[in-house]
């Protein structure tokens, strides 16, 4: 029985091998694999612009009051960016745990303009407090993010494309300082959630109703929340999706899709080579640093382009990972099988792969060593063309 059942799993996955398309490069956001990637920085600053001077009431401070919200709202962003929500519209088991992103503060700067004060548009602001700030690097100029905080009690943001690195625009978030001010241990859940809906914009990442050619049904990254896009559900239906907009959508424990965050990682780690050096290259706010990092899927997964791994690749229990390309790993890392899971790969692109099954975590000591040491499966497979 167990070999009829491990006959159907091969000739199954043999199957989906067969219907792979043989590119060995990254065409679409929705190739990616987000456990193969470790979490990365976004360099971002923050402009804040005065009607009067830099301690009025127009805009938040600069004081070492207002310098301690700073730390506590980009932590909250961070926090918020790594423990995302399950979603409460369909297809909920599509999503993401884990954003793999994160923001890092390089700077707030604050501005006396009682013009730019009443806002103009996005790149008007970057003309007037980035590119015109002799003060700022080139790099602090180029491979930043850059927030413009302006205006009245009226709240609202926008970001500058879709994905781009020109910047952001936030309204009205002076009153969420003083309310802060005055009651600490209130959060910045609302207008954090706010900047992350701008972020994921500026990242690649549209409203939920926009990812179909004619703007108006759901495709791609979307889901129906009672008849609806989730992006325009109405109430008693409101989607926890960051993307999603409008009144009822509810403040807090917002989640993202899984091809939501695909396309994130697919502009930020610069794999649309039409957007290299161009303001939608949003690849050049990330940190270059690629350290040592060791992906665990738990899923079924095809890795259909050449991949350059960070560390060890652990295949959990349960799953299978099929390699139709070419994949490398570092000096002494390893593809680890897990008992009950499977790797399959094409041995003509990948001759030396250095693989290891995973030793059993529990024994009883009358059990001869191979049955220890038992692991997964490890399958070989040479594509045949017709």
């Amino acid at each position: 029985m167990n070999l009829m059942k491990n006959s159907i799993f091969l000739l199954a996955i043999l199957l989906t091998i067969s219907n792979i398309i043989n590119s060995q490069e990254i065409v679409s956001p929705y190739q990616i694999i987000p456990e193969l990637y470790p979490t990365k920085n976004i360099r971002v600053a923050f402009h804040v612009i005065h009607k009067f001077s830099t301690d009025d009431t127009t805009n938040i401070p600069d004081n070492e009051k207002a310098a301690n919200w700073w730390g506590c709202r980009v932590d909250s962003i961070n926090y918020y960016l790594s423990n995302l929500a399950i979603p409460n519209y369909g297809h909920y088991k599509i999503y993401a745990s884990d954003s793999r992103i994160q923001i890092k503060n390089m700077g707030i700067y604050h501005h006396i303009n009682p013009e730019y004060w009443n806002g103009v548009s996005i790149s008007e602001f970057y003309e007037e407090f980035v590119r015109k700030n002799r003060d700022l690097s080139c790099f602090l100029k180029d491979s930043v993010l850059h927030s413009f905080y302006y205006g009245d009690e009226k709240w609202g943001g926008m970001s500058g494309g879709i994905p781009s690195r020109q910047g952001m625009r936030f309204k009205g978030r002076n009153k969420e300082y003083r309310i802060w001010a005055s009651w600490p241990p209130l959060g910045h859940a609302r207008n954090d959630h706010n900047y992350i809906h701008e972020l994921l914009h500026s990242l690649g990442t549209y409203h939920n109703f926009k990812n179909s050619p004619q703007g108006t049904e759901c495709s791609g990254c979307d889901a129906k929340l009672g008849g609806f896009c989730f992006d325009m559900s109405t109430k008693p239906y409101a989607a926890n999706n960051y993307m999603a907009k409008g009144q009822n959508v509810k403040p807090g424990g917002h989640s993202i899709t899984l091809c939501q965050q695909q396309r994130v990682l697919f502009f930020l780690w610069g794999y649309d080579k039409q957007k290299t050096g161009t303001i939608q290259d949003v690849s050049m706010l990330r940190s270059q640093k690629n350290e040592k990092y060791n992906a665990n899927l738990k899923d079924s997964v095809t890795l259909d382009y050449d991949f350059k791994a960070f560390g060890n690749i652990i295949i959990k229990e349960n799953s299978t990972f099929i390699i139709s390309s070419k994949i490398e790993l570092p000096l002494g890392s390893k593809i680890i099988i897990k008992q009950g899971a499977a790797l399959i790969y094409d041995e003509t692109k990948n001759k030396s792969l250095n693989t290891e099954k995973a030793k059993s975590t529990s024994w009883h000591f009358w059990k001869d060593e191979i049955q220890r040491r038992k692991g997964g499966r490890i399958f070989k497979y040479t594509p045949v063309e017709f």
